[in-house]
Formats: C-alpha cells, sequence, structure tokens
C-alpha cells in the first residue's frame, strides 16, 4: 500500500483564461467532457487564449488523471476522475480540475490507481473530502497502489 502523494508529482492546478475570439487558442477539457465511465469526451472541447508562461508545463501527458476538484452539486459530487490517454501536448485542463501525474510509469500503473480513485468516487468514499462544492486534494492522502515489479513478479 502506497500513500497517494507517494506516487504522484504535486497536483497541477488547471487554467482557464479568456475567450478564444480568433479561433486559435489551446484546446481545454472541462468536466463536461467528462463521461461517468471515466474517459473523456473529445465532441465538445472548447479553446481558449491562455498566456504562454502559465501552460509551458501543464500540457497532459497520457498516464495523467484529471480529477474533478470543484463545481460539484450534490448529485454529482466533486472527486470525478477521468484518465487522459489522447495525444501528448495538445491538451489542458480547466481550472475547475487538477492534474495528478504518476511520478514513474515504469514503477507504478496509472490506470490502475485511476481505477481506485474511479471506484471510491463510485462507491461515494470521496464524499468525505469534500466541502459544499469544492475538493480538498490535500485530505485525499491513501491510494492502494501496485508495482509493475510485483506485478510481474
Amino acid at each position: 500500500m502506497s500513500k497517494l502523494y507517494e506516487i504522484i508529482e504535486k497536483p497541477i492546478s488547471g487554467e482557464w483564461g479568456s475567450e478564444d475570439k480568433l479561433g486559435g487558442g489551446v484546446p481545454v477539457l472541462r468536466t463536461t467532457n467528462f463521461t461517468n465511465i471515466g474517459v473523456i469526451d473529445y465532441s465538445n472541447v472548447v479553446t481558449r487564449v491562455i498566456n504562454t508562461d502559465k501552460i509551458k508545463n501543464k500540457y497532459l501527458q497520457k498516464g495523467d488523471i484529471i480529477i474533478e476538484k470543484s463545481g460539484g452539486s450534490p448529485a454529482q459530487p466533486v472527486g470525478r476522475v477521468v484518465v487522459f490517454e489522447g495525444e501528448d501536448g495538445k491538451y489542458l485542463f480547466n481550472n475547475f480540475t487538477s492534474v495528478l501525474r504518476i511520478k514513474d510509469q515504469k514503477i507504478y500503473f496509472y490506470k490502475y490507481v485511476f481505477y481506485h480513485l474511479f471506484s471510491d468516487y463510485k462507491e461515494g468514499k470521496t464524499r468525505k473530502f469534500q466541502n459544499k462544492t469544492t475538493m480538498s486534494l490535500q485530505k485525499v492522502k491513501k491510494v492502494v497502489s501496485a508495482s509493475r515489479k510485483n506485478l510481474t513478479e
């Protein structure tokens, strides 16, 4: 058993920027792109104008876990997660979300971490980490994690 903070980098906060009036902005995934089965729906991705200094290290990479940290409702509380398996360096994520990025995918399976967080959400275990319509990522501490070494031995 590993603690989540031991296997992920510091959570990365999303960006929103300003309206893309000219159509040359950056594609940004929103919580409206989250499906209830943990995958991303790319059919309605918005583009936004965001200062390049803010986004240099925030482009999504395969294996990133996007977690909704604000904007929930009683019927759909915060804490939903999706796993990013799209094109590296193309998409950003909005300010209602954060990214959990595995420190070393040679050691830890990102899908295992995702499925654990997804299962916790579906079972209502993440409700204790929320405060009305926001979630404290600092309180999300434990996750069972499988190292590649243990699974291949």
